[in-house]
């Protein structure tokens, strides 16, 4: 019964800083990079499991809003990095005049979008499922 109690402890003792930037954040961090570029360079897999265990300690570690923001964030400099990217291929595009160019530019919204999408639509439930199924922590 004891050794229940101890894991009880262990996961609700608070992260310290570098705590979670080491054992939560950074690993979390590198594999939502990849989910968000879709990038297969480079890529070290990790497992739902494991990135979800590490939110849902992180949470129960008192972090939720750290993580929450970390993750705002990381989305909020992806979408940025992106416009950067899509702004240049537009003045590439105003500059030439050309269809060619216009079609790049569409081509490239596109693909964006749906690398976004896809994006989301994995790093979404690993929150949302962690958030809500730890709102005791």
């Amino acid at each position: 019964m004891a050794e229940g109690y101890d894991f009880l402890r262990f996961l609700f003792t608070k992260y310290s800083e570098s705590e979670y930037l080491t054992e939560a954040w950074t690993p979390i961090h590198e594999t939502l990079k990849q989910f968000l570029q879709n990038s297969s360079e480079n890529f070290q897999s990790m497992s739902y499991q494991t990135i979800y265990c590490q939110i849902y300690k992180s949470t129960c570690k008192g972090y939720k809003e750290r993580l929450f923001d970390d993750l705002k964030k990381l989305i909020i400099e992806h979408c940025q990095n992106i416009k950067v990217q899509l702004d240049e291929s537009m003045k590439r595009m105003i500059d030439d005049r050309s269809n060619r160019h216009k079609n790049i530019y569409i081509l490239q919204f596109i693909n964006y979008l749906h690398q976004f999408q896809r994006a989301i639509d994995v790093i979404a439930p690993l929150f949302v499922r962690s958030l809500f199924s730890n709102l005791f922590c």
